[in-house]
């Protein structure tokens, strides 16, 4: 694509071009979110050798923990509708709820809340994981320049702060159907899990 040529198209007729501004303010609504993650860690490790330093061993252990704590926009479809002073949805002529506008624009504004609207606390997520990662690496020098090493170590993947900032929707009770139900991120999942063993043999030439 030639961005140039596109550029001077859209000056020459800014007519050709509609910004749909109901797309756009979901759009960075949806993206108003606050993700925070604090890892304190310690670790131990030891060295050994043996039989005149050919065998040699090297272990060690780490403990994390991972603090995790995010906001995120909420999406509500029940501000859409009419209520009255009981906070009881006003129901038309037709037994169906009243809506308050039928702008799209407006209808946005008032069902995606993002992130510091005062009508809008979030999902606040707090979580936090401790993992510990033991591990040891051996090496045996068979002869001055034949080596046989060996090392086994256990590690995670830590999730995306999606995960955690995820955002929620609720459900649209006025308007009840198969697609009218609570959406959000399971922040209780764990990290995977991994333990990785290496084998290895190296000749060295002079």
């Amino acid at each position: 694509m030639n961005y140039a040529k596109l550029w001077a198209f859209d000056q020459a007729n800014p007519q050709a071009f509609r910004l749909d501004e109901s797309a756009a303010y979901t759009n960075a609504a949806s993206i108003s979110r606050h993700a925070e993650e604090v890892i304190r860690s310690a670790f131990a490790r030891g060295d050994l050798r043996f039989f005149h330093h050919r065998l040699k061993l090297v272990g060690g252990l780490r403990a994390e923990q991972t603090a995790n704590k995010a906001q995120d926009p909420l999406g509500d479809p029940t501000r859409h509708f009419q209520r009255d002073t009981m906070g009881k949805g006003v129901l038309g002529a037709n037994g169906r709820p009243l809506t308050i506008s039928n702008d799209p624009l407006t209808i946005t504004r008032q069902t995606h809340l993002s992130l510091g609207t005062p009508l809008s606390l979030g999902t606040p997520v707090k979580r936090a994981y401790v993992h510990r990662f033991p591990g040891i690496n051996a090496s045996y020098n068979l002869w001055e320049n034949l080596i046989v090493r060996a090392a086994w170590h256990r590690s995670i993947g830590r999730l995306n702060f999606v995960q955690y900032s995820g955002a929620i929707t609720r459900p649209a009770v006025e308007n009840t159907t198969l697609t009218s139900r609570i959406a959000l991120n399971n922040a209780a999942i764990e990290p995977w899990t991994a333990h990785t063993t290496t084998q290895a043999l190296e000749y060295y030439f002079a």
